[in-house]
């Protein structure tokens, strides 16, 4: 027989389909049974933090038998997504500290006791362990530390060994010194000579906590002894695990036992070259080693010591170990102090920034470069950084140059800015190429693009002008035009604040009549509504007046744009156009700002007519310069647009007053012929675009969207 394809997907939909009536607590109750389908139940699961919130002890009610259910039968996602709800429930505080012990208490105790996956017990020991701080005692006691004894027999598996060793460390740092000891801790240290290497190696994360919970004199005579021999242990993973331990054991012993008893075989574990496993594992913690250690050691030289031993990990042949050292250089900076970089660390990281053996290390240094700046300091910087920036801008790994970019982005430029005018300039004038250099490797990484071209607008506290007028601001002339969306939007911010540092009148000139003839009155669509785009940060950073005196006409037109999207971009800065209007001679200005505000209100595409009344209030409210009715608001607006436009003046002092004059009377005639061939017929023209739009609208937009 042929069996019909419909029936079949009928019967799947049935089995998904839900009385659309119910509450979300009846939708999770059914969501919960054992023949809801997988994907319900995960997504009840999912819901639980945000339908105790919501619902509270209702939802307890109704919901903790079901949810035990399932934890009960569920396979290891669903177990792990349990676990990870409890989690939120637990950390964001959604219910009351006995209401955990209700619900969230025993799904944990039961998924620990009956489960032998390693992943799920592994997120339900992270449950516990957030647990126990808000547990009673008494429940610790009689719940939480017979679960972790019970585990601990010595003939239980090894599995359950080392929960219980989870289980006690966790419960020493929130229970009484004399109930641990009475209870537990004899216990505790017996598993630290357990026959598996895995027990043996999980007390090692539990030194700590131990030492904290019994006090120093307690933990010099039972757990030190304890520590050094799982220093010493015939397993390399129990004394990796070891020293990790006995690093963290330094600040819970009298210092005497750790100076006469842990220097020594901690000394002597790092310093040992044999295993490339060991070397890894020092290097990741030797920055804490240095730390704990050098305040014990007597004398500068044994402390450099420990600084030639990183040096010679940093050029081993390991590349996992070089790029280890990597990403422990300022940790081991920090603990010996900038005053050392130069002679004994400074060759160790440029040599790690050139690895020829892998681009791991490189990348790594890349990454650390900001953090690495701000513990050496600005005038360390510019001497010892500079060269390792420049050449992981140029480095031939994308990745690399990538992170790189990042870190420049990240506002490291600010740590070569040092006092001395000269030496900074150099140190400046050293790095822009390089950045440029990679910025044209980024390739169809538009983010990085975006956040490199984002970062230009910091470039005038540290780059000359002349530099930015030659170097950077072409780029953002390119991103401006072929950038996707965000980068465009970046680029339009940064020129903005390039072209407000700009000193030479004649190049601020170029750049606004660029930006007026390429994207103001440019042909594509895409470039208009660029230009709205950066008349909008002019607007926010520029006096009234140079707007006014670059950028006033191609914005009026804007408004009467062919394209729907541009005059809706435009229609949202009437109420800035107006603050800009100075009262008397700008009340033709004001007179066509009125005029378009009412044309758009009634445009033919319903989101550009929509957009004008949505401004239409503000911009009733909003008031012009130099008005009759000045509020406090207004006199402090006039004041900040006179202090933008004496800085304007001050900034462009530096051009020849017979050449700044010339050009400033070639962009009043310019603006002039605009003018005079615009005005008359504005009214005629923004007939004829509104006609026109209906026919752009359907295309325009949906091409103007996808590129947006």
């Amino acid at each position: 027989r042929r069996s019909n394809p419909r029936s079949g997907s009928e019967a799947e939909m049935a089995r998904f389909t839900v009385d659309e009536e119910l509450s979300e607590l009846e939708r999770a109750a059914l969501y919960l049974r054992p023949e809801a389908p997988a994907l319900q139940t995960a997504h009840a699961l999912g819901a639980l933090p945000s339908l105790l919130r919501d619902s509270g002890r209702e939802a307890i009610e109704q919901l903790a038998g079901p949810v035990h259910d399932v934890l009960v039968r569920a396979e290891t996602s669903a177990q792990c997504l349990l676990a990870e709800s409890c989690v939120n429930i637990v950390e964001g505080r959604i219910v009351s500290d006995s209401e955990l012990e209700e619900l969230v208490l025993p799904l944990a105790l039961t998924a620990i006791n009956n489960t032998r996956d390693t992943e799920v017990v592994e997120a339900w020991l992270w449950v516990l362990s957030l647990l126990i701080p808000r547990l009673s005692a008494e429940t610790l006691r009689t719940r939480v530390v017979d679960l972790g004894l019970s585990k601990g027999e010595v003939d239980e598996t090894v599995q359950s060994r080392v929960v219980c060793c989870h289980v006690l460390g966790a419960l020493c740092l929130h229970m009484p010194k004399a109930e641990v000891e009475r209870r537990f801790f004899e216990k505790a240290i017996a598993l630290c000579q357990d026959t598996d290497y895995e027990v043996r190696s999980c007390m090692c994360g539990q030194l700590e906590a131990m030492a904290r919970a019994v006090g120093p004199e307690v933990a010099k005579e039972k757990v030190l002894p304890e520590a050094l021999e799982l220093l010493q242990d015939e397993e390399e993973r129990v004394r990796q695990a070891a020293f990790k331990g006995v690093l963290a054991l330094v600040d819970h012993l009298p210092s005497e036992a750790v100076l006469y008893s842990l220097v020594g075989p901690l000394r002597s574990y790092a310093l040992d070259l044999e295993d490339v496993s060991r070397q890894r594992c020092v290097a990741a913690h030797f920055g804490v080693l240095i730390r704990k250690l050098n305040p014990l050691l007597e004398g500068e030289e044994a402390q450099l010591v420990l600084l030639e031993h990183f040096k010679e990990l940093c050029a081993g042949a390991d590349e996992q170990l070089r790029e280890t050292c990597a990403g422990a250089f300022t940790a081991v900076l920090a603990a010996a102090g900038p005053r050392k970089y130069a002679m004994h660390l400074h060759a160790s990281f440029s040599s790690l920034c050139a690895d020829p053996g892998s681009a791991q290390p490189r990348l790594k240094c890349a990454q650390i470069l900001p953090e690495l700046a701000r513990s050496l300091g600005k005038e360390r910087s510019a001497i010892y950084l500079k060269d390792p920036l420049v050449a992981l801008l140029q480095d031939g790994e994308p990745a690399v140059r990538a992170a790189a970019i990042r870190s420049v982005s990240s506002g490291m430029l600010g740590q070569f800015c040092i006092s001395a005018q000269a030496e900074r300039d150099a140190v400046y004038a050293e790095i822009l190429p390089a950045i440029i250099s990679a910025e044209t490797g980024i390739g169809r990484d538009w983010r990085l693009l975006a956040e490199l071209v984002k970062g230009f607008a910091t470039y005038p506290a540290y780059f000359t002008p002349e530099a930015l007028h030659d170097s950077v601001v072409p780029l953002t002339f390119r991103h401006m035009t072929y950038g996707v969306t965000p980068v465009r939007s970046a680029a339009c911010a940064s020129l903005s604040a390039i072209l407000r540092a700009t000193k030479r009148y004649s190049h601020r000139v170029e750049i606004c009549q660029r930006v007026s003839r390429d994207f103001g009155r440019g042909r594509s669509y895409v470039h208009r509504a660029t230009f709205v785009s950066f008349v909008r940060h002019i607007l926010d950073q520029y006096s009234t007046k140079f707007f006014r005196d670059h950028f006033l006409e191609p914005t009026l037109d804007a408004l009467s744009d062919d394209v729907a999207n541009v005059r809706m971009q435009a229609c949202l800065l009437l109420p800035a156009l107006k603050r800009t209007v100075r009262l008397p001679e700008g009340a033709h200005t004001l007179e066509r700002l009125t005029k378009n505000l009412k044309q758009l209100a009634s445009d033919a595409d319903a989101d550009v007519a929509a957009a004008a009344r949505s401004v239409a209030e503000q911009f009733k409210q909003t008031t012009t310069l130099g008005g009759l009715k000045k509020d406090s608001l207004d006199a402090e607006a006039e004041a900040e647009d006179s202090r933008r436009e004496m800085e304007e003046q001050i900034a462009t002092r530096e051009e020849p007053p017979e050449h700044r004059r010339r050009l400033s009377d070639s962009v009043a005639s310019s603006q002039h012929r605009k003018a005079r061939t615009s005005e008359p017929g504005d009214s005629i023209r923004a007939g004829a675009r509104a006609a026109r739009s209906s026919l752009y609208t359907s295309t325009s937009r949906s091409s103007f969207d996808r590129s947006h």
